[in-house]
């Protein structure tokens, strides 16, 4: 997906038929101020036009890629890449997270690498109700 960046504010008409210019007196619903980026399936959708947005060059040699295997048919190889490439994003994300909770010193307490030792008041609360004590009074039946 490319983007575009609009070159002008642009708003739908009151029955969402067309899009017109700031300042028509048809101008109902905002679409997008100046300088607004949008999908440009969206641009094209609402017959609307603007600059394309530069990528980078790694955003750029892997679109290549995938439009590539789109070509070739290869359907499966384009989603497996963009699904590879969303788990790496995730996983990413998940490991910043754990950073950022064990900053904040909300990660498990305990010696293992994988976070399965609990506090005592953890085990308290996730053993049976058979296993506690009961507290205060206990009357005898």
């Amino acid at each position: 997906m490319a983007l575009i960046t609009l070159d002008e504010t642009l708003y739908e008409n009151a029955d969402r038929t067309k899009v017109v210019s700031e300042g028509d007196p048809d101008a109902a619903f905002l679409v997008g101020r100046k300088g607004m980026q949008m999908a440009d399936t969206e641009a094209e959708r609402l017959g609307v036009q603007g600059t394309p947005v530069a990528r980078d060059a790694a955003q750029q040699v892997e679109q290549e890629r995938l439009d590539a295997a789109l070509e070739r048919g290869a359907v499966e190889e384009a989603l497996s890449r963009e699904l590879n490439i969303r788990r790496a994003e995730l996983s990413e994300k998940s490991q910043a997270s754990q950073r950022s909770r064990r900053a904040a010193g909300t990660s498990r307490t305990g010696s293992g690498d994988a976070g399965d030792e609990q506090t005592p008041e953890q085990k308290a609360i996730s053993a049976p109700a058979e296993n506690k004590a009961l507290s205060g009074p206990q009357r005898a039946k």
